[in-house]
């Protein structure tokens, strides 16, 4: 079995090489004490709070989760996990993350347990054995995949067959496919993109009461647009934004204009208008926004250097980077309104061990 995250939006030709390898880039490779840290007081909501625009990011530091007011410039400890890895939703206040044993090599977590926690306010919630989460952009819905054999992990590899899983925080797990060699790809609206093992040419669409095939290879998907209007795929000779209606392409869509760039890791505005993403090929990269009815790069002012995540306010007003910094030796996060022709500001920098998680 080989399986795929979110985690950090891997886009494109990784796609194909973590499903065939096998490699498992959250919830395998990360050791854990089994304890969960932390622990909120009061009891959790069966939803939590949709996230409101005021200016702050959160952020993960090693194993502590970390508040930034944008504004002031005041941070603040939100709470210390068990792991250093983390999905957060980006509409509520929900976040993920695997604990469990580690096996005897203390490389893998050899029973990995997913469980959410909502940083409102309430105990941790156990979704019994998962990996992989991954959150739907506009609500609480979190999907995963679900072991349900042994699993053999060596080096960043673990096998295996998983079923596919979606659920509310507290409520009951829904499969929604049989064990097999299932990898996640994309939420698109109330639908799942799904990658198959077995059959590398296609992608699998499914979702309550629909089951159906793109004739798209899995590590050309890019991404969905939050209400599942979009596909953005990225094939060796183009990027192309798709238009999609219950899941079926509905036509040929139009090519993206990148120059003699291609598409890095990125994310689509809240209400699906348009998607950031960092530009690769050029010098130096740079992050651009792109409108998916008029698919041409814009560049955001002073956003070169852009070196990985790309996240949008929830009002879409926006966006905030991970860049270089100080000749390339350090990583910073920079904030860039936009609509308003201003450049991306540095907030803060660092060199290894902090992931940017969502804006709020």
């Amino acid at each position: 079995m080989n399986h795929l995250t979110s985690a950090g939006r891997i886009k494109s030709v990784r796609l194909l090489g973590a499903l065939i390898a096998g490699a498992v880039l959250f919830g395998c490779s990360t050791s854990s004490d089994g304890r969960i840290a932390d622990q909120e007081t009061g009891r959790p909501s069966s939803s939590a709070p949709e996230l409101s625009d005021q200016k702050q990011l959160l952020y993960l530091r090693g194993t502590r989760l970390e508040r930034l007011d944008i504004e002031t410039g005041d941070q603040k400890r939100v709470a210390r996990l068990p792991v250093p890895d983390v999905v957060a939703s980006l509409s509520t206040r929900w976040i993920a993350f695997i604990a469990g044993a580690p096996t005897a090599a203390d490389d893998f977590i050899e029973a990995p347990g997913l469980y959410v926690r909502d940083l409102a306010g309430g105990d941790d919630i156990s979704m019994g054995p998962g990996i992989a989460p991954m959150w739907n952009p506009l609500d609480d819905r979190v999907a995963f995949l679900r072991p349900v054999e042994p699993r053999d992990c060596e080096v960043e590899t673990c096998k295996g067959a998983v079923t596919v899983a979606v659920a509310r925080p507290g409520d009951a797990v829904r499969e929604l496919l049989p064990a097999g060699r299932w990898g996640l790809l994309a939420w698109a609206g109330d639908l799942l993109l799904v990658a198959d093992g077995t059959d590398l040419d296609h992608t699998v669409v499914v979702g309550p009461g629909v089951r159906t095939s793109l004739a798209v290879p899995p590590f050309e998907i890019w991404d969905a647009s939050p209400d599942g209007r979009w596909l953005v795929t990225v094939g060796s000779e183009e990027t192309r934004v798709l238009p999609l209606e219950a899941g079926r392409i509905a036509g040929p869509g139009a090519e993206v204009d990148l120059g003699n760039g291609a598409l890095g890791d990125g994310s689509w505005a809240p209400d699906s208008s348009r998607l950031a993403a960092t530009l690769q090929g050029g010098r130096p990269t740079r992050v651009v926004i792109i409108d998916p009815d008029d698919p041409t790069a814009q560049p955001v002012p002073g956003s070169a250097g852009a070196a990985g995540q790309v996240l949008w306010s929830p009002s879409g007003s926006a966006l905030t980077i991970t860049r270089s910094a100080h000749g390339g030796r350090r990583l910073e996060a920079a904030y860039c309104p936009v609509d308003q022709g201003s450049r991306c500001r540095a907030l803060f920098s660092w060199i290894q061990d902090v992931v940017l998680l969502r804006m709020e």
